[in-house]
């Protein structure tokens, strides 16, 4: 089957993010001295609760029937009483090594109709439930000088990433008051890395990317992800985060029938948290 420009750009920022990961962990040591373990003794904890709205840019497939989706900010938000975005990360550091957990559970309804394929000409409203759970063991390989600003900090990590994917089509028309819905989960490698810049004490940018999938047998063919944002911090225990994240993922359970289901897109959005220091 040819491929579909945006999965074309899909394997190209892939490919972008993994050229990344590699660069950064080659060209580190040339240039950035690494963290001591001594100045970090002991624990240290963090918790960052958080909402991500999305907007969906996919082909999918739901049993018998197949559509593109492209629900914007604009449709997300005139169903917002229907969309919940709830997520949380929690870190645990010592030394210079770290465990990572970051949870999303999205609900996304929109009054959008698409025209599917598989039951003849038959539009329908589609409407998702996404999970995300992510775990990694991460490493503070290096930083530059901590006597002054900005500081420069690099974290390459290594994990997985569990997915559950529920896709509903109601549908319209001559068939309207029927709703065709599927479900998935799986689960994806992940190597990935972060890069923090401490612009002052209380200021920095953030971005961190990961690739996954890798067509491993009942993983996703591809996945990968990207995450930018500013960190306030105002007051000791406590930072405000602003940012952006992509998404995607092109999954297909290789299956025919009812049983059938594909993602193969992006989810979007910007995403707000309040981040505690322990």
């Amino acid at each position: 089957m040819a491929m579909t420009h945006p999965q074309e750009r899909a394997k190209n920022v892939a490919k972008k993010i993994l050229t990344a990961i590699v660069f950064l962990l080659l060209v580190t040591p040339l240039g950035v001295m690494p963290a001591s373990a001594a100045e970090k003794p002991g624990w240290r904890f963090q918790f960052t609760p958080y909402i991500w709205l999305t907007a969906i840019n996919s082909d999918i497939t739901v049993g018998a029937l197949n559509a593109s989706v492209d629900a914007s900010f604009s449709d997300i938000w005139d169903n917002f009483d229907q969309v919940v975005a709830l997520a949380g990360r929690f870190e645990a550091w010592h030394g210079d090594w770290g465990f990572m957990v970051d949870g999303t559970y999205s609900k996304i309804s929109t009054d959008q109709t698409v025209q599917t394929q598989g039951l003849g000409d038959v539009t329908a409203k589609p409407d998702f439930k996404i999970s995300f759970v992510e775990m990694a063991v991460a490493y503070e390989a290096y930083r530059s000088s901590s006597e002054s600003h900005p500081q420069v900090i690099i974290q390459p990590y290594l994990g997985g990433r569990y997915n559950y994917f529920n896709q509903e089509l109601e549908l319209q028309g001559a068939e309207q008051g029927k709703t065709v819905g599927n479900s998935d989960s799986w689960i994806d490698p992940m190597i990935g890395a972060r890069i923090e810049v401490l612009l002052t004490r209380t200021w920095r940018l953030g971005a961190r990317g990961d690739i996954g999938g890798f067509g491993i047998s009942n993983c996703a063919d591809l996945s990968w992800q990207i995450a930018a944002g500013v960190d306030w911090l105002f007051v000791d225990w406590a930072s405000l985060k602003l940012g952006y994240q992509w998404y995607y993922t092109d999954y297909n359970n290789d299956t025919s029938g009812p049983d059938a289901f594909a993602f193969d897109g992006t989810l979007q959005g910007p995403w707000l948290g309040l981040t505690f220091y322990f």
